[in-house]
């Protein structure tokens, strides 16, 4: 098998790195809902938790640290499929007012709650973790 046969760019993906395969499987294996990998910078990490997310269920979620790994993951998977995003002020907003904060619930449109409405039914997802751990939004 090669990264393409899950739907990642091979000409960005051409093979599997050694032992590659194996982090899969081995993640895979786990019971565990929430899996986590620690991994050093060019070891694969977009191919191992692509292929996991995309053998374990319909749905998945990808979780970086920085905006600027968000852009990265982002270049690598959107034309897989990937869903991006962001957190609320890395959108046009017409609920934002002249101290910056945001007021959408008085707006019938708000482009971040629906990107928000439509990453709940895009089967790959990614994030940072400063706007995954932002309170949910109540619909």
């Amino acid at each position: 098998m090669k990264p393409a046969d899950f739907g990642l760019d091979p000409s960005r993906f051409p093979s599997f790195y050694p032992g590659q395969e194996k982090m899969i499987l081995d993640m895979l294996a786990s019971s565990k809902r929430f899996l986590l990998l620690k991994a050093p910078t060019g070891s694969g990490k977009t191919v191992i938790n692509w292929c996991t997310g995309k053998l374990h269920g319909p749905r998945f979620m990808y979780l970086v640290s920085t905006r600027e790994l968000q852009s990265q993951l982002l270049r690598d998977t959107k034309q897989s499929g990937m869903f991006d995003l962001r957190g609320h002020s890395n959108y046009a907003c017409a609920g934002r007012n002249s101290s910056d904060e945001f007021q959408c619930e008085e707006y019938r449109s708000c482009q971040y709650r629906d990107a928000v409405r439509e990453s709940l039914s895009a089967s790959a997802v990614e994030t940072n973790y400063a706007h995954w751990f932002v309170p949910a939004i109540n619909d």
